[in-house]
């Protein structure tokens, strides 16, 4: 996805858009407290809600670098972010995570696929196959990125951060794609 058009950042949007598919909307209102009970069916629905609107700004930001290349590193944490959400969104529906689960606060994208990929063990060559990679091939750049949202939010105290931001980008539009058929 190198070369985004506007055409196709508006295709893909209007196709992941979480109000046309029934999903909950998320309230620009934030004026009142929100909160999920632990164990509340809307958590698939707003967990995928909110890894669309961190797709939505990533690609955005990606459209915009002409203009201003520091919106490289933002657009990847987005993208990485996004990936987490949507895979989450899917193991919340299936119930294989729950708001109470310490691992809920991790940002391994390797650990989180492999939680799916163990669900959807069948279908373990779909993403791969989505991406036009070979398995191993999509698990070792997925191996590489795993740590894309802590890394590269923290780049200043690294010493050299490696990110795949063409990868992220379209596995984060896959995965909203899956998300979007099985919750």
């Amino acid at each position: 996805m190198k070369s985004e058009t506007p055409l196709i950042i508006s295709k893909i949007l209007t196709d992941l858009e979480p109000e046309k598919i029934g999903l909950l909307p998320i309230d620009n209102d934030c004026s009142e407290d929100f909160s999920l009970d632990v164990d509340s069916d809307l958590l698939p629905k707003y967990t995928y809600s909110l890894a669309y609107g961190y797709l939505k700004s990533a690609l955005y930001l990606r459209n915009k670098l002409n203009e201003d290349p520091m919106f490289f590193q933002s657009a990847a944490v987005l993208s990485a972010l996004s990936c987490e959400l949507f895979i989450k969104s899917i193991l919340y529906y299936r119930n294989i995570l729950t708001l109470s689960e310490k691992k809920r606060k991790n940002h391994d994208l390797f650990f989180l696929y492999n939680l799916y990929k163990k669900l959807y063990e069948n279908d373990k060559y779909e993403i791969a196959n989505k991406l036009n990679l070979k398995l191993e091939e999509f698990e070792c750049k997925l191996e590489k990125n795993k740590d894309v949202f802590d890394n590269v939010r923290y780049i200043n105290e690294k010493n050299g951060v490696f990110f795949d931001s063409d990868f992220l980008v379209e596995f984060a539009v896959t995965l909203g794609y899956i998300s979007k058929e099985i919750i």
